[in-house]
Formats: C-alpha cells, structure tokens, sequence
C-alpha cells in the first residue's frame, strides 16, 4: 500500500527518529496511562522504574531461553523436531538462580499480586513451558527457522513502526508464519483496546515479512501458554495493511496533540513499575470509593442542565468502527435526538448486528453523521457527556467524524458512569485488581433505551445518599 500513510520502507533495523514519529505496540499500550507513557518515553533524563513485576520478570525469562534455543537451531539448517522441545527443569533452576534469593524475588523483581508466592510463580512458568512443548509437537514441529527475535521498521510517509518478533518459519508448503509468544492471559473482551494492540503487534509483524520477502500475504499468530494452550492467528494481506496503518498513523496522530501527562488508572496500575512514584496511586478504600461515585452522582444532579446522556450502536469495535445509532438524552429523561446513522463503510460485523439487530439495509437512506451536523450541535451544544464506558463511545464518535470528514465535535467532557457505577457496587476483580466493570442494568442494546438506562444508573447513586432527590432516570 503507498500514497498518503502508505508504507515507503521496510528494514531490520532501527533509525534514529523523534519520539513523535514512532509507533510501538509497547508505547500503544503504556499511553493507556498518559503519566506511564510520560515517564517511559518523554521525560528527560529518564529514570529507571523502581522495580518491575515478577510477572513481566518470568515473561522476559522465558523469551530470553526460547531465543537461545532457536538461534542454536537455525545455523543447523533443518526444521524444528521434538528434540527442540524446552527442558523444564533447566528452565526452572535458571528461574531460582537468576531472579530469586532466599525465597523471596531478587531487586528489581516485586511479586506484585496479593498472596502470591514464588512457588505460585514456579508453577506457572512450569505450566507456561509445558504448554510450549505441546504447542511445539502440535504445530511447530516440521517448520523451518527463518528468523528469530528479529528487529523491524516500517516507515510510512508520516510515522515509523517498530517492534521485535519472536520467530519467524516457513511451514511444509512454504508459506511464512510470525509467531509471538505470550505468557500471560488472553486479552480481556471487556478491555477491547487490548485485543486492538495484540491485533496491531501481529498485524505489525506480518505486514513488515510481507513486504520484507514480497509476499502476497502473511500470517501473525499469538500463542497463549499461560492457561492451557490457544493460538490466535489472524493473514493480513492489502486490505487488513490498509486498516492498520490507520489505527496505527491515527493513534500517534491522536498522541501527538496531548499537551500533558496526567495519571489515568485503568486495569493495569497494579502491574505498572511507576506506581511506587505515580500521583493518583492510592490504597483500594472501597467505603471511600462508594462515596466517591454517589458524590460524583450526586454532583451531575446538581449541575443537570450542563450534562446530557449519550450512547451509540457500531459496526464493530475496532478502530476504523463508526456509529448506526446514536441517541442523546437530557438528565430529566427527555430524548433529544434518536437516529441511525449510514456509515462510511460499506459493511457491519456480525457479532455487532448481532447485539443490537441493526443492519445494512436497515441505514439505506438514514442521514450520514454530516447530515446530522446541526442535530447533534443542537441537542449537545457546550454540555459535558456521561456515557456508559467513556473511553469505547468517544473513540467511537471521533473514528466516525475522521471517517466522515467533519461534522460536529463536542467541546464538554466525556464522563463514564460505567467507571463510577463498578466502584458503587464494588466487586473486586482479582486479576484486573480492579473494580469490576458491570454490564449496563436494563440496558436493551438500542442507543436511546441504553440512554435510560444510564439515567437509571445515576439515578440509583443518587438515592443512595441522604440528599434531597431530584427527579432522575426514566421508567
């Protein structure tokens, strides 16, 4: 693909480039938090983290050995066999000797998840091996070695990708494949930007062997070996190129305008190597947190004329997604706009239609998000927006304003009452060591009846305190 973003240049190595050029599924992924991203890769002079979770500690372990292991086998000229397979003692005493001391991890290694033990941690990287060596007789096994922990840049005309793949093979018919190795969990449905960045690393690996060894199309495979064993694979060929050079070029285009840093918690601060330092790291209060979401409830009431009530329908959740539907609501339960939307796209996923029964026949003739330019500057104007996850909707309704080429913008803030309701209700998620994020209550998938819903939400919190209630939520 060439033209306007289009890819100019493959390589094997890293040029010297302002940070504002580059793109790593590493950075994607630190910028969930703009004050992990800050410290990682903008401050001056940077810093070392004061310490690094033992979880990441026995990830980078175990690509350290899989690496020594596959580059003694490439010089050799044959295909994998199950002689390569990882011998799990050997990798355990190198565990115990390179990152533990007396039974507790050695600096800069923090066990980091509450009533964890190294033992817990022996037995996973035990697990982790085993179900490589399954992965190894089941599908690796007869693949020759190409490559491995190979570095890559792709330069499109405005930004550099980077990144570092595990193992590059050729299988029995010849076809390229990109493996990465994976030692933690599947990507979380609720969290979609995780599987978005697992997406684009991938794609990123097999995009760059497609144009390195001119290729029709290439296949990016994830292998999860921490709970059992699942391979997640994805061929990218000129049109999976297109899509992600526009999730990657627009989310360093979106970076690019940030003019600070603040601390944004999200699922991973209990991972995060900053958070010894981080402003808004805090101990879990959940008696604290509840107050703090009916007073967030409670101040919105207050301030009611300065808030409306939006949520969407999509195509998908992706980053080239748009919005069908969109209703916008005032915080008495008034509708002030109800409308499908025709996409720019020309298709729908079917896990989206799906969920809210919206079709493409069904927007032949709806207004575009142009169209409605004045609708939505009317019902929305200067107001500040609560949806129910933020973060999913507003990217939903840039995406579709970059893809329509305009339209109106809101100037308020977006608000989440998802956010504000997990700590309301107050269920702790373990491996998140998070509040858990709840599915809307009475929600029915239709951008207005999910509107009330919200409202009903808000209107819950409310009555939680002892101040007067004013009228909120529909029936």
């Amino acid at each position: 693909m060439l033209g306007k973003d289009g890819i100019l240049r493959v390589g094997s190595e890293f040029s010297d480039q302002p940070e504002d050029r580059l793109i790593t599924v590493s950075r994607i992924g630190d910028a969930a938090c703009p004050y992990r991203y800050f410290k990682n890769y903008v401050e001056i002079p940077r810093q070392e983290p004061p310490f690094v979770s033992i979880e990441v500690g026995i990830g980078q372990l175990f690509h350290s050995h899989l690496e020594s292991q596959f580059k003694k086998l490439r010089p050799e000229n044959r295909r994998v066999s199950l002689s390569d397979a990882v011998d799990v003692a050997e990798l355990l005493r190198f565990f115990r000797e390179s990152m533990v001391s007396g039974g507790r991890p050695k600096p800069p290694y923090r066990i980091v998840k509450g009533g964890d033990s190294i033992q817990d941690y022996e037995e996973r990287l035990s697990q982790v091996a085993t179900n490589f060596n399954r992965f190894l007789r089941e599908t690796l096994k007869g693949h020759k070695v190409i490559e491995v922990e190979g570095k890559l840049e792709i330069q499109t005309s405005s930004c550099y990708i980077r990144g570092k793949y595990d193992l590059l093979t050729k299988d029995s018919k010849g076809n390229l494949v990109l493996w990465d190795w994976k030692t933690g969990r599947v990507p979380d449905a609720r969290h979609d930007d995780d599987s978005l960045a697992a997406k684009a690393q991938l794609g990123t690996y097999a995009v760059w062997a497609r144009h390195m060894y001119d290729q029709p199309e290439v296949r990016g495979a994830g292998v999860f070996l921490r709970e059992g064993l699942q391979v997640f694979s994805e061929t990218f060929g000129p049109a999976e190129e297109g899509e992600l050079l526009h999730y990657l070029v627009d989310w360093r285009r979106r970076l690019n305008k940030m003019e600070s840093y603040p601390p944004k918690p999200n699922h991973f601060c209990s991972w995060c190597s900053w958070s010894d330092v981080c402003p808004s790291a805090a101990p879990r209060n959940p008696k604290r947190d509840k107050a703090s979401a009916v007073a967030w409830a409670r101040d919105v009431m207050k301030q009611q004329k300065e808030y409306v009530v939006l949520d969407l329908e999509t195509t998908g959740l992706g980053r080239t997604d748009e919005m069908v539907q969109i209703a916008v609501m005032d915080l008495r339960g008034n509708v002030r706009l109800d409308e499908l939307v025709n996409p720019t796209k020309a298709w729908m996923s079917r896990a989206a239609e799906a969920v809210h029964g919206i079709s493409m026949d069904d927007l032949k003739g709806c207004p575009t998000f142009k169209d409605l330019t004045e609708k939505l500057r009317r019902a929305i104007a200067d107001r500040n927006i609560i949806t129910y996850n933020a973060d999913f909707d507003k990217r939903i309704y840039e995406q579709t304003h970059y893809a329509a080429g305009g339209g109106f913008m809101p100037k308020g803030r977006w608000e989440c009452a998802m956010k504000q309701y997990a700590k309301y209700v107050g269920e702790w998620d373990t491996w998140h060591d998070d509040y858990k994020w709840l599915p809307l209550p009475g929600g029915d998938h239709s951008a207005v009846g999910d509107c009330g819903a919200t409202l009903n939400v808000i209107g819950k919190m409310v009555r939680a305190t002892r101040a007067p209630r004013p009228r909120v939520g529909v029936a």
